[in-house]
């Protein structure tokens, strides 16, 4: 198997778009790494009026000063060092 680096998800067609007043959400699966590390996802959005890149990652660590269009966080922590039962 090899490592997903790209997800694309998009609209066959204008009526099909997602309306401004609503919110989805695109939920991937898979498995992560055993070790604690942050991991960032670049983000790019594309519509009809313009375009939103979230995709500014921290050269090192997960300090975000000085960083706007963030790229999103997913810290992982091994499991066992979770504070919470779930």
């Amino acid at each position: 198997m090899e490592d997903v680096s790209e997800v694309t998800w998009c609209t066959n067609s204008r009526e099909n778009c997602l309306a401004d007043a609503h919110i989805d959400e695109l939920v991937p699966r898979g498995n992560l790494p055993g070790t604690d590390r942050p991991m960032w996802f670049k983000l790019l959005q594309t519509c009809e009026t313009g375009r939103n890149d979230w995709i500014e990652v921290p050269v090192s660590g997960t300090s975000t000063q000085g960083l706007k269009p963030l790229a999103t966080l997913l810290e992982i922590i091994a499991s066992g060092q979770v504070g919470h039962p779930h």
